[in-house]
């Protein structure tokens, strides 16, 4: 699906002007020994959710899962290394309306 621009390489660069994008393979030694590593990664991990969790309401806001899908449908947000999340950010990322029978 395309929406009209690049959504990766516009958070990339978010990222990386924020100074917590880093380039590579997620090392998990390196994790354990790097604590700027392991710093970047934490605050690359919020700034994600946050963005996530923002950019739903604008799409819902704009019409556009409207008029991509042609009707209103929630976005269901998911981290597989953030189990438990799900919920939270489903009801942050929607209007209530929406996710009523997500949540029940």
């Amino acid at each position: 699906m395309d929406i009209g621009y690049n959504t990766e390489s516009q958070y990339e660069e978010e990222a990386r002007n924020l100074g917590i994008w880093y380039d590579g393979e997620l090392d998990l030694g390196r994790m354990l020994e790097d604590d700027e590593f392991r710093a970047k990664s934490r605050l690359l991990e919020l700034h994600f959710h946050d963005a996530v969790v923002d950019l739903s309401p604008h799409l819902h806001a704009s019409g556009t899962i409207e008029r991509i899908f042609g009707r209103p449908i929630p976005v269901v947000v998911f981290d597989m290394d953030c189990p438990g999340w799900e919920e939270e950010a489903t009801q942050a990322a929607n209007p209530a309306e929406l996710i009523e029978d997500f949540l029940a």
